[in-house]
């Protein structure tokens, strides 16, 4: 189980130490102590039931790959997208799960033939006992990918395949076709774009210029408030005419410190740092949580305060953020993506969109 808040702590402690220590039943404090208790037992059944509906997902950074765990209310929709290499699953993938309370894994979802990001696919199913396994419907020449799919697949309606116009809980798939057969694993990578409270929510994986291309002229509504993107290995994450069709108010890059070919190359952060619109590097913020609420969203990084070399001098200005959080509200609360290849809009145009200022300057480039 997850660990329990500070304010449960406290509560508990608290009642504890009171009918102990008999001071909850003494006569002149009886009626003000049990008003006390009652208040912030009303408080923690609050904080318990906005925690328990609350949308989660975390981005992961694992040495050349990564991994997102979506934590949404309820378990039936919880996935991990991923789980990176073995050695990953073992020191990152594994602990985080655990720290998070999670034992099972309702649905682990694999994007494309790359070791570095599923890898440690037997060792996650194993551990967490994957009760579905998702898989795209282009067959991979990767040793390591075929052996985790031919090993998932043996327990009998475990192993399910995701092509385009799938769903997944609040997730469409929006690539590949069953029909695509790109030179290169990352262009067959799995996308995903998932409405998350009201706030639209597009993942590419390591998706290159190919597959990008072939999602736009599919015309797939790729409009969305965030993109989380890995790194391509034969071109370049997110193109100018990508990012237009996207037109999203943050931009999550999951890169790595190393190896070396895991880091935002200098071309691409001085492209995205163009565009105007926030971006956070992995390498430099680690882990990031992205919280969901009814008509907004906050995202807290585990390092608020990066190293020097993280400080681009062309990093807009703005308000650093309480412990590396920010917050914002989606374009629209009701807008959903069950349509998202058919051009359908959103409720509201994309300029209509408030300034994110929120974000830890420094992170941003």
């Amino acid at each position: 189980m997850a660990a329990p808040s500070l304010l449960g702590s406290a509560l508990y402690y608290a009642a504890l130490l009171a009918v102990a220590t008999g001071w909850l039943f003494r006569p002149r404090i009886r009626l003000w102590g049990s008003a006390a208790l009652g208040l912030a037992a009303a408080c923690w059944s609050w904080q318990a039931w906005q925690s328990a509906s609350t949308t989660r997902l975390t981005i992961l950074p694992l040495s050349g790959g990564h991994a997102l765990y979506c934590d949404a209310p309820g378990s039936r929709n919880d996935l991990l997208l991923d789980c990176g290499s073995t050695n990953s699953v073992r020191w990152l993938t594994k602990p985080f799960l655990r720290a998070n309370g999670v034992n099972s894994l309702p649905n682990l979802v694999l994007t494309h033939g790359d070791s570095q990001h599923i890898g440690g696919a037997e060792a996650v199913s194993a551990l967490f006992s994957a009760q579905k396994v998702w898989v795209s419907p282009v067959k991979f020449p990767s040793p390591a990918y075929r052996r985790a799919v031919a090993k998932l697949g043996q327990a009998p309606g475990r192993l399910q395949t995701l092509s385009r116009g799938g769903r997944l809980g609040p997730w469409t798939i929006l690539h590949p076709e069953p029909s695509d057969h790109f030179p290169l694993a990352d262009d067959n990578a799995l996308v995903l774009m998932g409405d998350l409270r009201g706030t639209a929510v597009l993942l590419v994986s390591d998706l290159g210029r190919p597959g990008q291309n072939a999602l736009l002229e599919r015309g797939c509504d790729l409009r969305a408030d965030i993109v989380v993107t890995g790194l391509p290995s034969g071109s370049e994450a997110l193109g100018d005419n990508f990012l237009e069709a996207v037109r999203p108010r943050l931009i999550i890059v999951a890169d790595s410190e190393y190896p070396a070919t895991a880091r935002a190359s200098p071309s691409l952060r001085a492209r995205l740092a163009q565009s105007g619109v926030p971006v956070i590097y992995t390498r430099f913020s680690g882990a990031v949580t992205l919280e969901f609420y009814r008509g907004r969203w906050k995202a807290r990084l585990m390092n608020p305060s990066p190293p020097p070399e993280a400080r681009g001098q062309d990093a807009p200005a703005g308000e650093p953020a309480e412990g590396g959080a920010s917050r914002h509200r989606p374009r629209s609360a009701a807008f959903t993506r069950r349509d998202a290849c058919q051009n359908k809009s959103s409720a509201l145009p994309w300029r209509q969109a408030l300034p994110l200022t929120r974000i830890d300057p420094p992170l941003l480039s």
